[in-house]
Parts: C-alpha cells; structure tokens; sequence
C-alpha cells in the first residue's frame, strides 16, 4: 500500500510542476516576452491549488470512501477528453488586460487537469490515514514525497526536458503521464478504501486545538515565503532572461523547504534555521540598501540563501504546528490560502501599487516580523500569543549558546557585506571609487549589520529596523538618481532620470534610450543609436536611391531611430507596452517621434505577431531592438521568427538584430538561425571610447542579416562575418537553451 500511495503522490506532483514552466514558455510569445508571464502562470496555478485543496477538503468531509473514489474517478474520465494540452486562444488583442487574458488563457487549456492533479496531494494523505497501515498515524511524510516529485520535476525541465525535447513532444509526453497518474491515484482509491479504519490518535507533536487563531497562523506562514518567491524570481530576472532555467531556481528552492520541514526527522532541526536567519535577513538587507545596484547575477546568492532560510522557518512552523490526520485537508487548505494570497500580492498588488521592485524588500521586512519569538518546542497557542512580544526566543531553561564558533557565520557575513558593497559603491563615479568613501560605506554597513543583529531575538524591532534601513536606501537612492518619473506595470519598470543635460529612459536597471534636453541638439540620436556606431553605419551603407526608405523598428525605447528618417521616409514602430509610447512622446523627455522628418507610426502589440500580417518585401530595413531591462525575448530569435522577419524585407534590404547583453551570447544564437535558414550575416561590436559617455554615446553589439551578400557589400570592414559555433543547435519555437549561450565569465 505505502509504495503505490508513495508513487501516485510523487508522479502526480512531477506532472503538476512540469507542466508550469512548460506552458508558461508555450505563452512567453503571446505577451511579448516578459518576466511577469511566469509570476502572473505562478499565480495562476496557486489559485488552482487551492480550488483543488478546497474539493479535496469538501470531498473527504462530505463524501464516504467509495463515493469520493467514484467521483474523482469519473472526473478524470471527463478529463481525459481535453488531452493533449495546447494553447485555446489566439494573441490578445491590443489594449486587453495581459493578466485578465493570460488566467483566461491558462484555465481553458489546463485549467482542469490541473486541477485534477492538485488534489492528489491531500486527497491521499487523507485516504491513506484511515487505510489502516502501520504509518497511518503520521500521513504528513507523504507530504515529503510530493515535493520531492515537484522538485525532481522543476530541476530535470532546464536541464534535460527543454534541451532535448521540442515543445510538441513535451505536450505528448505530458499527456501520457497524467493518463499513468490517473489510473494510480484510482487504484489508490481503491486499495485504501477496502482497508478503511476509524481514525487514528493523533501522533505527538501534532496539537488538536485547531482555532481561528491557528487558522490564521497557518495562512500568514504560508503567504511570506510564497510571496518572496515570485518576488526573489521577478528581481532575479530582470537583468538576465524570463526563461525557465531562473524561473524554477527559486520555485525549487521554496518546494525543497517543504520537504525538509515535513520530514519525519528533519535534519537539522527547526531551531537551528531559526537562529541562523537574522544573519541572512540582515545580509539582504544591507544589500538592498543599494537599490538597483544590488540588482546583478553576483549578488544572486545572497538574496536566494535568504530567500531559502525565511522558507525554512516559516515552513517549519507550519510543520511544528500542524494538526492531527482528521483535520489534515483544512491544515493544507490554509496552506493553500496563504500561498494563493502571497502570489495575489507579488502579481497583481504589487505592480499596481509599486513604481519598482518594491515588493521583494518589504517582504524581507514581513519575514523579520514573523519570526519565532520564544522557545521552538512551545505548544502553538503560548507561541502565537508570545509573536509580537519582547521576550527572547530561547526560554531561560534553555540558554542559548554563547561559544567562539556561534560568532563565525557573523564574522562571515560581516566581512562579505564589507566586500559586496565596496564592489556596488566602487562601480560609481570618481567620489565613490575614492578609497576612503569605499572604506566610510563598509565601515557604516557593518555598523548598521550589527545593529540589526542586536535585535535578532526581538521581532519586531528587527522589522522595524530592516525597515528603517529600506527607507533610508530608498531616499539616498532617489536624491542620487535624479529621477523625475517612475512607474511599473505589467512589463515591467520604467524610470525617467535627468542625467546632466540629458534625459535617460531605463526599463529594469537597463538604459534604452538617451535624450539630449536643449533644443538644439535634441535631434542627436544618443546611446545605443548614435551616428557613430553600428546604427549610424547601416543607414550610411544603403544603397542611394530616390524612392524613400520603409523602416520598421521592433521595440520603441524612447524613438532614436526615428532621428534618422528623412522627408517621405516611413518609419514603423512595433511595441506590446503602450506605456512606452506615452513615455516616448512626452514633450517633457522625449522628442524623437515628434521631431523626426519622417511620416512615425507606433503599432501596438508583440512585434512578431503583429508583422507577420503585412505583406511580404515591406521594409527596406528592419531592426529588432526589443528588450526588457537586458533581456530579449526568446521568441524573437528563432528560426521561425527570423526567417519570418526576413520575408517582410525588400529583396536588397537588410535585418539588424541588437544583441548587447551582459549574460547571454545572443550573437551565437542569431548565427545558428542565419546558418540554418541560409542568409548571410555580418557582425558589429563597438565599444564605449573614454570620450562617449560625456558624448551620450553608448557601446552596442548588432548583427546584419539578409537574403544574399549583396546589401551587405556596403558595410565597413568592421562589420565581420557572423559564423555559427560548430555543434550548437539553433533555437526554435520548440526549442531554446540558455545555458548554451550564457556567459560564465564576464
């Protein structure tokens, strides 16, 4: 019995966690790329799970054991009739909701076998507590092998599923696993209903005393670490790529807490998480002091270490509190609750009401709040009734240690803040790579570490000082930035700043467009875009020709291409975010839209789907210059989309492809599509001279594509010949792998 219940919980979780960056990714080209797709399917699924903990508590309460094992049955019977699972809506019309149509989107074509699947969980805990086996007692350890199968399916996506199985197989081979499921989770039903007994005495440790109180309890323990967790996954990839591979580090890392925290002898213990976790709060909030500067792959582990240690304590408190077997489909429908709530708040709440990434920080705070304030072997109800009081965590029976090695981890993290923002302030200007301004700010991060520290045993006075610490960051960073507007939505963050006599456009922590302020040479295109660099050489190599030039330009920025449209000229502008054309075309910052000599037009919607209407040979030139922060979208260097691109081309006209990144070779990617779809390709890195930055220029990578070498003839001698690496695949709708091309060294 044990083994089949064990297999039928850990295959059902595989499947339920596989399918979530699987589809996601499926989605990613419909809304144009964005981070937010992976938060905004995470909420989705939470609020899926809690539909199907909500049955699963309705069904065993309400149901007898035949009848429950009858109803699930048919139920996966009707579902069976959906497979395989596929996309049930075309893109989202321009102006639609993108969260309203991607929950839409999502429920129709997975909703219900998803929902299916996360019952599973709780339905056989439930089933096996009353089978009559020896472990009946204590079902919770089967709560381990749920996650142990959600994980084990999180960390084989990235690495083996995506980069060996096209997108179609991965849907097929899905499907046949949830048939296997079903037909376990029946015999599961039915084995565990023949044997079906009175209930069992609770095991020790558990607490029959279920109140609202508790309740509560429960729901707010869930919510913290379900909430840092899109909010870790959100600041993670702003800079690098919305993809799987970062998306599941963080959801892996928070299904791994569950599985220690539930184990029958978990090692090590609860305590030993609890007294170790004002350290890592403490480290992470020094670090976002910083702001954006703490926002880069170096720092990753800090923020996912305090990430993993807030879920362990959390999370072992819901272990330490949980009840006996009978109430055990409320326990988790309170789980449930919470977790649905922390995504609610990280997806929907926090882009409405934060102009940044807000949300990551003040959930550190929450994380000081909540942490345990006394002994952790107290019953629930002394500890919950002690949560906001002054009274140290360890009771006077039992000290707590005092020894030379208890002082090393804060050794460790002191002298590694010291070194982390030396690293941030030394990447500024002259003032702060001054070494005595290095040496004042580490000097003062220690002070602040150890401050904080001294309230370690004192939760709220930890949050409250966390808190001061943000706000003070945030001060310092906004008097320094010199930012004139913030906003954020859907895709992501915007800030407008005054930079000396320009206005700079930064999506993320990325620059996307410069603007000089004077009128007189508010024309100038800067940054990436000046007419010295690869953008300024590839108009100057068309060829001369009376008839005006048809420019299309996928990503709007701030509109600096339009600065080289001539009279007659037709310049289209392809973006999903209507946001950026209102930033763009604010008289305030920015002018290139309206001063360009050229007939502009902005097209809203994702800049693949929405060229593929106009007819064939349309441009003279394309450039593909959509970003967010640093990341482009994957569905944008495909095969399939650059030969789609390459067909909108005249026969002479040229396709430029922007590949600046800090992380990713992107250039190895567009040489393996060019390779394989036949078009010759040239290739431009232009640094950033001592002399630019005050120009305004920036430093940028390009790639030139086109149907046959002569339109590329023209270019300087700069521009070399883009060769695909031997051996590396060339990315497809069906298939892309970022770990291919990532740039371990920088």
């Amino acid at each position: 019995m044990l083994p089949l219940f064990a297999l039928a919980i850990f295959s059902s979780a595989f499947l339920l966690f596989l399918v979530q960056p699987m589809f996601s990714k499926v989605v990613l080209p419909f809304m144009g790329g964005g981070a937010a797709v992976w938060n905004t399917s995470v909420l989705f699924f939470q609020l899926v799970l809690l539909a199907g903990y909500l049955y699963a508590h309705v069904v065993s309460t309400r149901l007898g054991a035949r009848t429950q094992v009858l109803v699930h049955a048919a139920l996966f019977a009707v579902t069976l009739l959906l497979l395989p699972i596929e996309p049930k809506l075309g893109a989202p019309p321009p102006g639609a909701s993108p969260v309203a149509w991607l929950l839409g989107l999502l429920a129709l074509s997975i909703g219900a076998p998803f929902l299916l699947l996360s019952t599973t969980g709780p339905l056989l805990q439930r089933w096996f507590s009353r089978a009559g086996h020896r472990d009946s007692a204590n079902p919770y350890f089967l709560y381990s092998a749920s996650n142990a199968g959600s994980l084990l399916a999180l960390l084989s996506y990235p690495v083996f599923v995506e980069p060996w199985l096209t997108l179609a197989g991965q849907r097929v081979g899905w499907s046949v696993g949830y048939v296997v499921v079903a037909g376990l989770v029946v015999a599961c039903g039915w084995t565990g209903a023949r044997g079906i007994t009175a209930p069992v005495a609770p095991p020790s440790g558990g607490h029959s005393g279920v109140t609202p109180r508790l309740t509560l309890h429960w729901i707010v323990l869930a919510a913290i670490p379900s909430a840092l967790m899109l909010a870790v996954t959100t600041w993670m990839t702003t800079d690098v790529a919305p993809v799987p591979l970062l998306w599941v580090i963080p959801l892996a890392l928070y299904l791994l807490s569950f599985i220690f925290a539930f184990a029958r002898r978990p090692r090590p213990g609860h305590r030993w998480w609890v007294e170790r976790q004002p350290v890592v709060l403490v480290a992470a909030t020094v670090l976002l002091f910083f702001g954006d500067e703490a926002v880069s792959p170096m720092f990753a582990p800090f923020h996912l270490v305090a990430f993993f240690v807030t879920a362990m304590v959390c999370h072992g408190e819901l272990a330490r509190l949980r009840p006996p077997p009978e109430r055990l489909t409320k326990f988790y429908l309170c789980m449930s609750v919470g977790g649905a709530l922390g995504g609610f708040f990280s997806a929907i709440v926090a882009p409405l009401v934060f102009d940044s990434i807000a949300e990551y920080p003040w959930l550190v705070v929450a994380a000081c709040a909540v942490r345990p304030t006394r002994h952790c072997e107290e019953r629930s109800e002394e500890a919950i009734g002690a949560r906001w009081s002054r009274r140290p965590l360890a009771s006077s029976a039992s000290p707590p240690r005092n020894d030379v090695l208890s002082l090393v981890p804060f050794v460790v993290a002191l002298l590694t803040l010291i070194f982390a923002t030396t690293r941030l302030t030394g990447a500024g200007n002259a003032e702060t790579r001054d070494p005595y301004w290095r040496i004042g700010i580490g000097g003062a991060c220690g002070v602040m570490a150890l401050a904080l520290l001294r309230s370690r045993r004192r939760p709220l006075e930890l949050a409250v000082g966390a808190g001061l610490v943000l706000v003070a960051g945030h001060a310092v960073e906004q008097a320094r930035g010199n930012v004139v507007y913030a906003e954020r939505n859907f895709y992501g963050e915007r800030t407008v700043r005054e930079v000396g006599p320009a206005f700079t456009l930064a999506h993320g922590t990325t620059t996307h467009g410069m603007q000089f302020a004077d009128s007189a040479r508010r024309e100038i295109p800067l940054a990436y875009y000046h007419r010295g660099g690869p953008v300024g050489e590839l108009f100057r190599s068309l060829p001369l020709s009376p008839l005006p030039l048809r420019v299309a330009v996928v990503g709007l920025g701030t509109g600096a291409i339009a600065a080289y449209g001539e009279e007659g000229d037709r310049f289209d502008f392809y973006e999903i975010d209507p946001a950026m054309e209102r930033l763009a075309r604010d008289p305030r910052w920015f002018s290139y839209l309206e001063d360009s000599e050229a007939d502009v037009r902005v097209i809203l919607g994702d800049g693949r789907l929405t060229m593929a209407e106009v007819p064939d040979s349309s441009y003279d030139l394309i450039f593909l210059d959509a970003f967010s922060s640093d990341a482009i979208p994957v569905h944008l260097l495909t095969r399939e989309a650059l030969a789609m691109f390459a067909g909108k081309l005249a026969p002479e006209g040229i396709l430029a492809v922007h590949l600046s990144n800090r992380y990713l070779r992107l250039d190895r990617v567009v040489a393996a599509a060019a390779d394989d779809l036949g078009l010759p390709a040239r290739h431009r890195v232009k640094g950033t001279a001592e002399d630019d930055r005050p120009k305004g220029y920036f430093g940028s990578s390009w790639a030139a594509l086109a149907r046959d070498t002569l339109p590329l003839a023209p270019l300087p001698p700069t521009w070399t010949p883009l060769e695909a690496p031997e051996g590396l695949r060339g990315w497809t709708d069906d298939y892309s792998n970022v770990l291919s091309v990532f740039r371990w060294r920088r």
